[in-house]
């Protein structure tokens, strides 16, 4: 077959359907899986909070550190493991992380106390450690931009989709195992859920190349292909220079607090979600679990459908703001009526799934917008380093505001009060990215209204 492409020196020309289904099907369904299982050992702990919480002496802003402090450590730790990234190779460092966060999930399994618990989140915050920016940089390197929203959606709907598989799963654990070996059920939540982290990172060792150029399976021609539609890469720098140019750029700011906003959202959800599912006065695990499973599936069905409507429309700017307004008002639906199950699991629904399909979203606009940068490795990883800080805020804001209010109403309206503010922040994104020589040399202009008659990210 003989491939036709339409590439431009941005990498904006497109792949032939043919090429993409190939690629998608060798590279998505197990880079998604992966990231499931990151998702279920990152937050399997809200249902094992259920009941090791009394065992282990935790109060609910004990927890609620607990929980946000693996992102802590991730934040110290991901730019530099980003960079290793792209050093040595995909296949190599994701491989890496996945079979030592692997092990530190199954060691938590054997935490007796707050501070034995604090460390295994710590030491699970360094193992995990750029899996995800590791991930879109490396789907960068074969997906063009007019693919690579939809490519991210694939990937990122297996959050969700494993967060639904998490509740059912870690309650029918819980319910069954509690007292085999005379261990409780949280400790075999924590075991069972960790070997297969450990499996997939040998896994994708021996499965995936780092770039096409690395591909066996793929012919010379569609190498060519590929590397048309992404357009030429910047060229490799010193880390040293490309972390100084990555700190010193507003527009990687700007993005860090938009993504930090979406997940302040997202993790005060998936990490409390058992909890205020069981104070509407639900108490069975295994029903808890399987009603924590619904606003996970609804997510499902909009990071898909927004992911597509993105790369057709290419109205990512647009989509993101509405996204995030919405999921304030889900957050804020949710507190609305007390502590009723129905509107509850209604807003906390509505606010998990557009929190979760606008993830995607904020990471397309992040890879138009740092194309042709040559510290765009280390840019990436910055973003999400200071998204982090979203990430560990959401659990511990929860835990303080329920020890401090005695219920999650006030917490739960701040953090859609920062949804909003992120949403406004992503206004303020040019609809176009700058000559990447600007963006190197630090005289940034991407906050700039963007010139008249051009196309880029609405």
């Amino acid at each position: 077959m003989t491939y036709t492409h339409n590439t431009a020196s941005e990498g904006t020309g497109d792949l032939p359907t043919t090429l993409y289904k190939k690629l998608a099907w060798r590279i998505l369904p197990l880079a998604s899986v992966c990231y499931a299982v990151a998702i279920i050992d990152r937050v399997n702990i809200g249902f094992a909070k259920l009941e090791m919480s009394a065992d282990i002496g935790l109060s609910a802003a004990a927890y609620g550190l607990g929980a946000g402090i693996f992102f802590l450590a991730y934040i110290f730790f991901e730019v530099p493991s980003n960079m290793i990234l792209e050093r040595v190779g995909a296949k190599v460092w994701i491989a890496r992380i996945m079979v030592t966060w692997g092990v530190v999930t199954i060691a938590t399994g054997f935490v007796q106390n707050t501070e034995q618990f604090y460390t295994a989140r710590i030491f699970l915050g360094i193992a995990e450690a750029g899996f995800y920016p590791g991930m879109v940089y490396f789907l960068s390197q074969w997906f063009p931009r007019k693919r690579l929203a939809q490519a991210l959606a694939l990937l990122v709907i297996a959050g969700p989709i494993g967060s639904m598989f998490v509740g059912p799963l870690s309650g029918w654990i819980m319910s069954s195992l509690g007292g085999l070996a005379g261990m409780a059920g949280w400790q075999w939540l924590f075991i069972i859920q960790g070997i297969p982290a450990a499996l997939l990172g040998v896994i994708f060792f021996f499965s995936v190349a780092s770039t096409p150029k690395e591909a066996a399976w793929l012919t010379t021609e569609e190498k060519v292909a590929i590397a048309a539609s992404l357009g030429p890469a910047g060229a490799r720098e010193k880390a040293s220079k490309q972390f100084k140019k990555a700190v010193t750029n507003k527009r990687i700011w700007l993005l860090g607090f938009i993504l930090a906003a979406n997940y302040i959202g997202i993790y005060a959800v998936v990490f409390w979600i058992p909890t205020i599912i069981k104070n509407t006065g639900v108490t069975d695990v295994m029903t808890i679990g399987y009603l924590s499973s619904v606003p996970f599936a609804v997510a499902v069905v909009a990071t898909i459908a927004l992911g597509i409507y993105c790369d057709r429309s290419q109205a990512h700017r647009r989509v993101l703001v509405t996204g995030m307004v919405l999921a304030a008002l889900g957050l804020v639906a949710s507190v609305a009526t007390g502590d009723q199950l129905a509107p509850t699991l209604i807003g906390i629904s509505l606010a998990s799934s557009l929190f979760t399909a606008t993830g995607p979203i904020i990471w397309a606009v992040t890879n138009l917008q740092l194309k042709g940068m040559t510290a765009a490795a280390a840019g990436i990883a910055l973003i999400n380093t200071v998204g982090s800080i979203g990430s560990f805020l959401g659990p511990y804001v929860m835990g303080l505001g329920q020890d401090w209010t005695g219920n999650v109403i006030v917490p739960l309206l701040f953090i859609a009060g920062v949804a909003v503010a992120g949403a406004l922040a992503a206004l303020a994104i040019s609809r176009t990215r700058t000559n990447p020589e600007h963006i190197d040399e630090g005289r940034d202009t991407a906050l700039k209204p963007a010139p008249q008659g051009k196309a880029g990210v609405q």
